[in-house]
């Protein structure tokens, strides 16, 4: 493995590799290693745009009932946001600084996913900060909250390959009805995909299917089970 650090290029040998990033980085990374099946099935993953925002209130005083997470309609961007430290023992402390996280929304077809990065990447700041100071005033309408006042901060972050998308057919494929009705589950692309090479193994959750916590999970469990006898 070789890898750059701090100006100079570094080589490692292991006697594993799992790679645990996004599906595009493992197929470009090992593109010479992979067949022309195992290459054309990594090639069947979409990847969906999504835009996130941090944005930094002087008083938690606003949301603070309002527990981790609030979801709401009638956004131009956004979908929910979420309280970053709701987690801890000072969540119920109003006085507090906090950030809110917002999670954008996307509902675009699978054909039409580079649009949408293309319009995610062009959009100006303006137009998402503006959308946050309409949703926020409007969630939070008698909550003494005032945006201008109340904001310190706003931070962007376009995610272009955000999240895999699940689009039909890539969880499983459409099983094949034999005679008498007998079901015979086929694996979708996804399975041929992750194919251990050698001794490099290829996790994360766009090769398990959906974009959740519970997928790098099963993804890890998966890998370390793949690598364990080589170690």
């Amino acid at each position: 493995v070789v890898y750059f650090l701090n100006g100079q290029f570094f080589r490692a040998t292991a006697k594993a590799v799992i790679f645990a990033g996004q599906s595009h980085t493992a197929r470009t990374a090992c593109a010479q290693l992979l067949s022309a099946s195992q290459a054309d099935a990594f090639d069947q993953v979409t990847l969906s745009p999504v835009v996130t925002a941090n944005v930094t209130i002087r008083s938690a005083a606003p949301v603070v009932d309002l527990g981790y997470d609030a979801y709401y309609w009638g956004s131009q961007y956004w979908a929910d946001f979420v309280v970053a430290d709701w987690v801890g023992s000072n969540r119920n402390n109003p006085n507090r600084q906090t950030v809110l996280t917002f999670y954008g929304g996307n509902t675009a077809s699978v054909e039409d996913q580079p649009n949408e990065r293309i319009k995610l990447l062009t959009t100006p700041f303006s137009s998402y900060e503006d959308s946050l100071r309409a949703d926020l005033g409007r969630v939070l309408a008698g909550r003494n909250f005032d945006f201008d006042r109340d904001v310190i901060a706003v931070y962007l972050n376009r995610w272009g390959h955000s999240m895999v998308y699940p689009k039909p057919g890539w969880p499983f494929s459409a099983p094949i009805i034999g005679s008498g009705g007998q079901v015979t589950r086929v694996p979708s692309a996804r399975f041929y995909a992750r194919q251990q090479i050698g001794r490099i193994s290829f996790g994360a959750q766009d090769v398990e299917s959906s974009p959740a916590n519970e997928s790098a999970i099963g993804a890890g469990v998966r890998t370390s089970s793949e690598v364990l006898p080589l170690l």
